[in-house]
């Protein structure tokens, strides 16, 4: 097995930043903080329907169910304005602090065959991209936290819902094994 060339060394730094920088666009844009918001949405917009098929499968306890969906339905129209807000503020700022590291990776491109060159350039990009990396997770946790207890409320009544369907579930096919 051969030791690779400086060249080779660099070519697959180069190459592993190109990747990081790929994640890091993605990341700049907030894609996992705008699908965390999307499910939030959905799975609020997704109670009543629930609970109404638990009623008609005559489940008629837990009367408060309707008013928890509805309460978290005006909780979440009331903040989702300033949540989307927020999020393409930040994207707007991380995006921007992707340019110069675009600018120093084309740099890079054209110095992989002299590694005395490239080094420097290689080692400003790699710090340049732990800083906005470590900018975009900020913007995720800030973003998060602004609706993480009405997540973690409607989550605790997903689950609550799902103990029930499976409970009716449960009974139906006892009723059915009585039968026969």
């Amino acid at each position: 097995m051969s030791t690779p060339t400086p060249e080779q060394k660099i070519a697959s730094e180069i190459s592993s930043l190109q990747s990081r920088l790929g994640r890091l666009q993605d990341g700049a844009r907030l894609s996992r903080t705008r699908d965390a918001l999307e499910d939030t949405q959905t799975k609020i917009n997704g109670l009543p329907m629930r609970i109404k098929k638990l009623r008609e499968a005559g489940y008629a306890f837990e009367r408060e169910l309707e008013s928890q969906a509805e309460e978290f339905a005006r909780q979440w129209a009331s903040m989702n304005p300033s949540l989307v807000a927020a999020t393409n503020q930040q994207a707007a700022s991380l995006q921007a602090g992707l340019r110069p590291l675009e600018t120093q990776m084309t740099q890079l491109a054209t110095l992989k065959s002299n590694p005395a060159a490239a080094r420097p350039v290689l080692d400003t990009l790699s710090a340049g991209m732990k800083t906005l990396e470590d900018k975009v997770s900020a913007a995720e946790r800030q973003i998060s936290g602004m609706y993480n207890a009405l997540n973690s409320q409607v989550s605790a009544l997903i689950f609550q819902l799902g103990k029930i369907e499976w409970m009716l579930n449960q009974i139906g096919r006892a009723s059915c094994r009585e039968r026969v």
